[in-house]
């Protein structure tokens, strides 16, 4: 267990942490807050409370007066996307909004921390078992996923027999943005129709549950499998990348940009990175869209993340490849683009500077995912259609990588 610093203005965050073995000092008086900076502690807890300019003043001393390198976890009064800006700003490492409930800061402390916390029910979760029979047609079997939204399962199908990936929304009930989420994502998915998309079987609701019956893709994430095989060959990172492309441009071709391409989203069929399939579809919209529409992205995807999320600039198709270019580069080497930055810091750094592509990965495939890293959107590959031409004419004329790699 970890030793936190807890400024708040509610003694139940402490409270849940302390229950869980953490050693907590809790600090109810942000004034006060100064007399700990120089106190050994692994992470900071910081609630807005009524006072967000006296909050982030503290984010930004422990960053610049205390040196310090400790994760910073903070908390907004209001669900808004200019307090969470403030906040990564500041300096906070992780940025959450309300409602926050107890499970949601204990796992996330937790993973900030580097334990191992147990993934536990959120706020608004469907309680199912393995065995319960969901709106009178599908056996719920093993929990296949858990996420701030919704829980996904595999099930039985009893009309047809087949096996099935349920993605059940949390209760919409106390959390509207949940329910517009799974509705833009069945949207989004009901008009892709390639083999690098799942299907959608079936959207509808029930319990006060909003739930999608999909395809069951059977296979590893990306992240997943670099994990337990090591990285991918130069030829497997081709294939991967033209995957992909096709995924990007049937979103194209509806006018969607999916916004969220990393490393644990997209499932390798069979394990074969030259069958990717494309998954969670729930933050995919038009183009013409930009960051503040959406606060999730900023706090859920920042490795990954495009230049002009943060900067706040129009979205369009060039958005999802950079940050196809990151996955490729990640399923190529194993390694994040800055080893060791977090929150703010990582946020900028991508902002700022271009990631080189290591020398190791051989032309043309280093070259091409050069110019799809690149900060100025203008610079990148103007499209997946541009990008699949331009894969298609070095498989035709130089697949020298084949050889090299």
């Amino acid at each position: 267990m970890g030793s936190i610093v807890c400024v708040d203005s509610k003694p139940g965050s402490a409270h849940a942490l302390a229950r869980r073995g953490h050693a907590v000092t809790r600090i109810e008086d942000a004034t006060q807050a100064s007399a700990f900076f120089e106190r050994p502690a692994d992470l900071w807890l910081i609630q807005e409370g009524a006072g967000a300019t006296r909050a982030l003043r503290i984010v930004s001393r422990l960053r610049t007066q205390s040196g310090a390198d400790f994760p910073i976890l903070y908390v907004t009064a209001h669900d808004d996307e200019r307090a969470v800006l403030r906040a990564y700003e500041a300096g906070a490492s992780t940025v959450l909004t309300p409602p926050l409930s107890p499970a949601q800061l204990v796992v996330r402390t937790g993973r900030l921390l580097g334990k191992d916390a147990p993934a536990g029910p959120v706020r608004g979760e469907a309680h199912v078992a393995p065995g319960t029979l969901w709106h009178e047609r599908y056996v719920l079997e093993e929990l296949l996923g858990r996420g701030g939204c919704a829980t996904v399962h595999r099930a039985l199908d009893r009309k047809s027999g087949q096996a099935v990936a349920i993605k059940i929304a949390h209760r919409a009930t106390w959390d509207s943005a949940i329910r517009e989420r799974v509705a833009r994502e069945a949207k989004s998915l009901s008009a892709v129709t390639c083999p690098q998309a799942p299907r959608l079987l079936r959207f509808a609701r029930w319990q006060g549950h909003d739930y999608m019956v999909l395809e069951l893709i059977r296979g590893s994430t990306v992240s997943d499998h670099v994990r337990q095989h090591g990285p991918l060959s130069a030829d497997e990172g081709v294939d991967l990348l033209l995957g992909l492309s096709l995924a990007l441009f049937s979103l194209t071709h509806h006018g969607l940009v999916h916004r969220d391409l990393k490393p644990a989203n997209v499932v390798l069929r069979g394990g074969d990175p030259a069958d990717p399939v494309l998954v969670d579809f729930g933050l995919a919209r038009a183009p013409d869209r930009d960051l503040l529409t959406d606060p999730d992205v900023l706090v859920g995807t920042i490795g990954y993340m495009a230049p002009e999320y943060v900067l706040g600039e129009p979205l369009g198709p060039q958005a999802d490849l950079f940050s196809l270019g990151h996955l490729v580069r990640f399923a190529l080497t194993g390694k994040e683009p800055f080893p060791g930055l977090y929150g703010y810091d990582l946020l900028q750094r991508m902002a700022q500077e271009t990631v080189p592509i290591p020398n190791a990965i051989p032309d043309p495939l280093r070259s091409l995912l050069q110019r799809m890293v690149e900060v100025d959107p203008e610079r990148r590959p103007a499209g997946p259609g541009e990008l699949l031409e331009t894969l298609a004419r070095s498989v035709a004329q130089d697949r020298k990588w084949r050889l090299e790699a």
